[in-house]
């Protein structure tokens, strides 16, 4: 049986660190970048695609073959639409 997974790719500023004391220490990363790489996960659901990137990351990517685009959405927690590729 094939795992399936869903990832989503943003690119932009993040705080990543270490929260906790003890033996319950996590690290984490936080920011509005790492937010749209989440919703953006989620969407491939609604696209029935596997793999997404925000515009930040196709950009800085250099665009390319690899990325089709699938369409703009306003993803939940922003203001305006982000162009949505899939990649793959």
């Amino acid at each position: 049986r094939a795992l399936v997974t869903r990832i989503g790719l943003n690119t932009g500023p993040v705080v990543a660190g270490t929260i906790g004391a003890g033996d319950r220490l996590s690290y984490t990363l936080l920011g509005d970048a790492v937010n749209a790489a989440s919703r953006l996960e989620a969407l491939n659901k609604k696209f029935g695609t596997r793999i997404l990137a925000g515009e930040t990351t196709f950009e800085a990517a250099g665009g390319g073959p690899e990325f089709r685009l699938v369409g703009e959405e306003t993803l939940r927690g922003r203001t305006g639409a982000m162009r949505v590729y899939a990649v793959g």
